[in-house]
């Protein structure tokens, strides 16, 4: 594990799936793990369940999403962000906004990893970390510790 890598705060939530349908999976939180940190104040916290939806591309302009990361907040969906492919094997990426107890905007980086074999989703939320520079995105993903073990230059065809 890198320097970069190493220093950051995520938070990792495991879901399992909870239904299948042609158009969407929904998964229930199994358990959430506190990585390298203690709980940041004011961190964006994913519900108990969640959604993921292939990308249509509906009134959008965003490029290369596959799929759609939603949430619940009390009755109803919400929509969290795109999630982009990686070269690693069923490992994508996003950003998460939110609005703090203070009022301020904070953008972070979440890290996706969808285990089929196991009906299983891994989500990993840094702590205050999102890099507009692509160098600094890719040591973080090809450094991270994942769930489980990935392989490299593997299309994601999920």
């Amino acid at each position: 594990m890198d320097a970069i890598t190493h220093s950051l705060n995520f938070t990792r939530y495991v879901y399992s799936l909870h239904y299948a349908c042609e158009y969407y999976n929904e998964f229930k939180l199994e358990h959430r793990t506190i990585k390298y940190s203690t709980i940041a104040p004011n961190r964006f916290d994913l519900a108990l369940r969640i959604q993921l939806e292939r990308y249509k591309g509906i009134n959008s302009k965003s490029k290369g999403i596959k799929y759609y990361l939603s949430h619940f907040e009390g009755n109803r969906m919400k929509d969290l962000t795109g999630l982009r492919p990686t070269q690693l094997n069923n490992i994508f990426y996003g950003d998460l906004k939110y609005t703090d107890a203070l009022g301020k905007v904070i953008k972070v980086l979440i890290l996706v990893q969808i285990l089929p074999e196991n009906e299983e989703l891994i989500a990993d939320i840094f702590d205050w970390f999102y890099s507009k520079k692509i160098g600094d995105r890719h040591r973080v993903i090809n450094s991270h510790p994942w769930h489980k073990k990935v392989l490299s230059g593997v299309s994601n065809n999920t």
